[in-house]
């Protein structure tokens, strides 16, 4: 429901009676991603690594937390390993193709948006992350039909109507950027 805080309370409790469960600990992890603390997050993710069926969800979140911190390269490792573990962590696809565009890397990029999409088609942040990378390529009228797609999923995304109009603006298109 978005309350990043109760759902970190309501896992500790959990936790509190059972520090062992995994799920808790995930949501824990995922609970303080979302709440923009990452180094808690990091140490999180840590001791659910220690449960051996769910290596794959804690290397993701490690990933997404060092990702989060700037550590582009100890996050594509995690990143890379969760997905060998499991293919269909569309998160980890999705932060890949992050990095690979950090790194100029386009097309690569975009790659993994498309595997995080083939995995979660409703992934906006996917398309939208896509929609940047043709940004970031120059490539104006490929990144209009991410956003004006992400939009059309998710008409309120501020986020995404802020870089329509960037790739409106950089295709000469200023009314319509404006409006």
């Amino acid at each position: 429901a978005g309350d990043d805080k109760a759902a970190y309370a309501s896992f500790a409790q959990v936790l509190q009676k059972d520090s062992g469960n995994a799920e808790a600990l995930a949501g824990l992890g995922e609970s303080l991603l979302i709440g923009r603390e990452p180094k808690k997050a990091l140490s999180v993710f840590a001791k659910l690594e220690e449960q051996p069926d769910h290596k794959a969800v804690a290397d993701q979140g490690q990933g997404l937390a060092l990702l989060a911190m700037g550590d582009y390269a100890d996050a594509e490792a995690l990143l890379g390993k969760a997905v060998k573990q499991d293919p269909q962590l569309w998160r980890s696809w999705n932060a890949l193709g992050t990095i690979k565009d950090h790194g100029g890397l386009w097309q690569e990029a975009r790659k993994d948006y498309d595997k995080a999409l083939e995995i979660n088609p409703d992934a906006v942040e996917a398309i939208n992350n896509r929609g940047i990378s043709y940004l970031w390529e120059k490539n104006y009228p490929e990144a209009e039909k991410a956003f004006k797609e992400v939009l059309r999923r998710s008409p309120n995304l501020a986020q995404a109507r802020t870089n329509l109009r960037m790739a409106l603006a950089w295709q000469g298109k200023y009314v319509e950027a404006l409006t």
